[in-house]
């Protein structure tokens, strides 16, 4: 009864406030008692507030985010509050006022309710005028950033939203503004700390803005990732209410959570407050980039099947600092390129008749060559370039100075599929097993993330499989745990092109649990490192050498081994040979393992396998992503 009375209060206030401000108006332009509470309840009010309606809270920390002190739990106390804040008077910084600091809110409000003297482009809210590029904003592009393995929160990728200007001079977008949403780590955090706080939500985390360009040097230069563009077709409209509520929330203080509530959760958030699209159907327990960029690409999809407005403009492939720089190795003949090392190596001044034989225009060619290599070492050097990078750029620079040519524009470089494209990460197989000296069995498996080295994904010969589960039964309807991987990384840097001091090492890890023979198992830990080398664009090479750690005996086991892998559209191949090497007793014998899996389809296809590394095995099995 109490709940109700309150609620009475409420209704009573607010119509004796309209009663006031719409003296003016008609009786059709009043608010009943019912729209109020409707409005209260409405999904955009809650997207606006950040409002998790699974825990009756808000998902912001920072107090000032909620006008009212119930707003917090209680969207109908914040909806009064935000409308009673409208007609406060203005203080000497207009600023602090509510219509300034939450200009979203009222932007959306206006239209249910017509708020009186409604602005847009309030004149004293200065910090919103200067911040929101009300005149210079011709866009919204959301960007896919490539996995890192440097970090385990960027392993599966990462997401910007950024804010076009299309200003002619600025035709790479550098000084657009860039939105990022992260968490807020200690400087120096012990990695095993910063992984279980990632996990459990151990950190805050909020929006920050900054100039595209710093952006593209931490991604593409220092961490040599590419980036795709995915231009948003927005009306004016939701434009708008997206930049107002970014001005709302930016530096407001959110839980952070590596697998779910990250930075694309957060993204996903803003595209259904101006879309009311469902972005967030499969964001129970992860949610990852891919996953909001397959969305994004199947609510496209539909869209443009339906005859309507396509939500995806356009997207671009921005390739990476290190891609840019193979590239244009690349493009140096053979002759050139081993030129250009050598130059790298040794210096320019002392072998400048190394260069006399080339004509100007590749001579030009050449060393621009070699100054966006040195360019590319002092940005990887950083914060403390070594002084004689720095000297090896200046006299590449001094060398090309002399030169009064310009050289031939480079061929363009081949655009990347985005990894929205490929296969989802989410996989489930179905197949049939066989051991040496055992029936067939049946076989299951599925993991939550998995981009395999075989497959439609966007690694480039690595692969990242997280908590692939494999069970198996026979005849007699015994299940069994096949295999356990909680993690299996591989990376395999295979260059285009060879450059001087540029050695990629190819490496591997596996963490899990194998299965030994019926209802005994056995805890595996394997690195391996070594190099891979593209010979083709369909064919690479690799050498590593695994060490492996097992529970159960022979507990160290080293494999050194040659592989090759072929990808040929739909079909591709991984073979590898080597000799497996028990330390615990010197035992040796030679390991053979082979993979092909056909690819029907992005979502489908099958995949055959074979081992002889412990037993004797092989399986085939049918693969859905």
């Amino acid at each position: 009864m109490l709940r109700y009375l309150n609620f009475g209060i409420i209704v009573t206030t607010l119509l004796l406030w309209y009663s006031t401000a719409y003296c003016s108006s008609t009786s059709q332009q009043q608010t009943s008692l019912v729209d109020i509470k409707k409005l209260s309840q409405h999904k955009v009010w809650h997207r606006l507030l950040h409002y998790d309606t699974k825990n009756s809270n808000g998902e912001i920390h920072t107090k000032e985010f909620y006008l009212s002190k119930q707003g917090r739990d209680d969207p109908l106390a914040e909806l009064q509050a935000t409308i009673t804040g409208y007609s406060e008077p203005w203080e000497s910084d207009g600023n602090k006022h509510p219509r300034c600091r939450f200009p979203a809110r009222y932007y959306w409000l206006d239209s249910h309710l017509s708020l009186p003297d409604y602005n847009l482009r309030e004149p004293r809210c200065t910090n919103l005028e200067n911040w929101a590029l009300f005149d210079s904003a011709k866009s919204i592009s959301l960007l896919l950033v490539s996995g890192y393995f440097g970090n385990p929160a960027s392993t599966f990728g990462h997401a910007l939203l950024r804010i076009n200007t299309g200003a002619p001079e600025d035709h790479k977008g550098l000084f657009d503004l860039a939105i990022n949403f992260g968490a807020i780590v200690p400087e120096n955090e012990p990695t095993p700390l910063y992984i279980y706080n990632g996990l459990f939500g151990g950190y805050q985390a909020g929006f920050s803005d900054r100039y595209f360009y710093t952006q593209d040097i931490v991604y593409s230069r220092t961490e040599y990732r590419d980036i795709w563009d995915y231009k948003l077709n927005l009306t004016k409209q939701q434009r708008t209410l997206l930049l107002l509520h970014m001005f709302e929330i930016n530096g407001k203080k959110f839980t952070y959570f590596f697998l779910d509530e990250n930075c694309v959760y957060r993204f996903a958030e803003l595209l259904e407050l101006v879309t009311e699209e469902n972005f967030l159907e499969k964001a129970e327990y992860w949610y990852i980039p891919s996953d909001l960029f397959s969305t994004l690409e199947r609510i496209n999809s539909r869209q443009k099947n339906s005859g309507e407005t396509e939500i995806i403009k356009s997207v671009t492939f921005i390739p990476s600092a290190q891609r840019l720089l193979y590239h244009r190795f690349a493009n140096l003949s053979k002759d050139e390129a081993k030129t250009a090392n050598f130059l790298i190596e040794n210096g320019i001044d002392e072998h400048q008749q190394l260069l006399d034989k080339y004509p100007l225009e590749r001579q030009a060619a050449i060393l621009d060559t070699i100054l966006k290599f040195q360019q590319y070492r002092l940005i990887s050097e950083e914060p403390e370039p070594q002084q004689k990078t720095r000297e090896a750029k200046d006299r590449a620079l001094l060398s090309r100075l002399k030169l009064d040519v310009i050289s031939k524009p480079l061929t363009p470089i081949a655009p990347l599929p985005s990894p929205a494209k490929g296969s989802s990460p989410n996989r489930v197989s179905m197949g049939m097993s066989y051991e040496k000296g055992q029936p067939i069995r049946s076989q299951f498996s599925i993991a939550p993330f998995s981009q395999e080295l075989l497959g439609e994904n966007s690694l480039e010969n690595g692969e990242l499989v997280v908590m692939e589960t494999v069970i198996g039964w026979d005849k007699k309807h015994d299940f069994d745990l096949d295999r356990f991987d909680l993690i299996r990384v591989q990376k395999l840097d295979t260059p285009p092109a060879q450059i001087s001091g540029e050695s990629p090492w190819a490496w591997r890890v596996r963490m899990g649990v194998d299965r030994l023979y019926k209802n005994h198992h056995e805890g595996v830990f394997t690195f391996g490192i070594g190099q891979g080398w593209k010979i083709k664009p369909d064919l690479s090479l690799l050498a590593m050498v695994d060490s492996t750690i097992k529970s159960n005996f022979p507990h160290i086991q080293t494999t050194p081994h040659f592989g090759a892998i072929i990808k040929k559209k739909k079909l591709q191949a991984l073979f590898t040979a080597g000799s497996l090497i028990n330390v615990d007793d010197s035992g040796t014998k030679l390991s053979l393992a082979a993979q092909l899996q056909y690819q029907f389809s992005p979502k489908w296809g099958l995949r055959f396998s074979t081992s002889n590394s412990d037993v004797n095995k092989a399986a085939l099995e049918l693969v859905w992503h």
